[in-house]
């Protein structure tokens, strides 16, 4: 998949570059496994997290683990039938994925609101009088009008957090209030 070795290029630092591509390829189909690509993409982070957890544990990695792709490759090769094994784990689901995925926009959602009162307390006042009153500076109290997206997305990660609390089945969705919808 490299271009062609342009004028003044040692082939071999092309082929040294393929075969490095092929271990990356090679050690990430040990880690993800059966995950598709698609669920990959919904949370990079959570998906990770789960798939090198899983790898951990099948090919008894000591952590903590720095080792580089050439590394891992040899190391996962050492053991054909783990390698097969672990090429072979099903697949992260797409729900919990999507899940993981909802709950970390809501804390960015959170983070951004949080930040934005405190950069909105820190304000400097402005040296001009003005005829216009000055503008309160929002309290945690007051309601924060978010997209329709943004409300969705909270109310998923509280639906999420509250099915954390219970082990009963988790309650449906909320609708968004109707001020998020503005």
């Amino acid at each position: 998949m490299l271009p062609k070795t342009p004028p003044g290029v040692n082939p071999a630092e092309r082929e040294r570059q393929c075969g490095l591509r092929r271990k990356f390829k090679g050690v990430f189909d040990i880690i993800q496994g059966q995950t598709p690509n698609s669920v990959v993409d919904m949370d990079v982070e959570y998906v990770w997290d789960v798939c090198w957890n899983r790898t951990v544990i099948l090919f008894r990695i000591p952590l903590p683990c720095n080792w580089v792709v050439s590394t891992a490759f040899d190391f996962f090769h050492r053991s054909p039938l783990l390698a097969v094994q672990a090429k072979g784990t099903p697949s992260v689901t797409v729900i919990d994925a999507a899940l993981a995925a909802a709950a970390r926009s809501a804390k960015v959602a959170e983070d951004a609101r949080s930040f934005a009162i405190a950069a909105a307390s820190q304000a400097p006042v402005p040296c001009r009088a003005s005829m216009v009153p000055p503008q309160m500076a929002p309290s945690a109290d007051a309601p924060i009008l978010f997209t329709t997206e943004a409300a969705a997305a909270v109310a998923l990660a509280l639906a999420i957090q509250a099915a954390g609390a219970s082990s009963s089945v988790p309650p449906p969705l909320p609708s968004p209030s109707p001020a998020a919808a503005h």
